[in-house]
């Protein structure tokens, strides 16, 4: 699936700090299948700010059984995606959003036995039991 950024309606911002917010955003019900997520993913926020595009990463911080799309937002200071999320944006405003993007993939990785062949105690050990 291509990537690319679409227009969507801020559903709330709720500050968690005075250094974090978290932005949920309304999907349509035709680009709900595009922002479909899975744990470990981020959404690249697109904006124009001073003239300037900007762009910025955040990672979504819903579980994706929870049926919504936020992500949280630390204050950096000096930031200026940051710092204009945390001081302008606000409920009803349209930001661009990238599909979802990265999915880290964990794989279970089997247990490894210990062993203790090449260490002095266990040389040790095999001499004390041909004694």
């Amino acid at each position: 699936m291509a990537l690319h950024f679409h227009p969507l309606r801020v559903r709330s911002v709720r500050p968690e700090s005075d250094e974090a917010l978290v932005v949920a955003f309304d999907v349509p019900s035709e680009l709900a299948e595009h922002f479909r997520f899975t744990h470990g993913q981020h959404l690249t926020l697109r904006r124009t700010i001073g003239g300037n595009e900007e762009r910025r990463s955040y990672s979504i911080c819903a579980a994706p059984a929870e049926g919504v799309l936020q992500v949280g937002i630390r204050k950096v200071p000096g930031g200026v995606f940051s710092s204009w999320l945390h001081e302008s944006v606000k409920p009803g405003d349209t930001l661009e959003v990238m599909t979802p993007e990265a999915a880290s993939s964990f794989r279970s990785i089997p247990p490894r036995r210990a062993t203790t062949s090449g260490s002095p105690a266990a040389a040790e050990s095999r001499r004390s039991s041909r004694s």
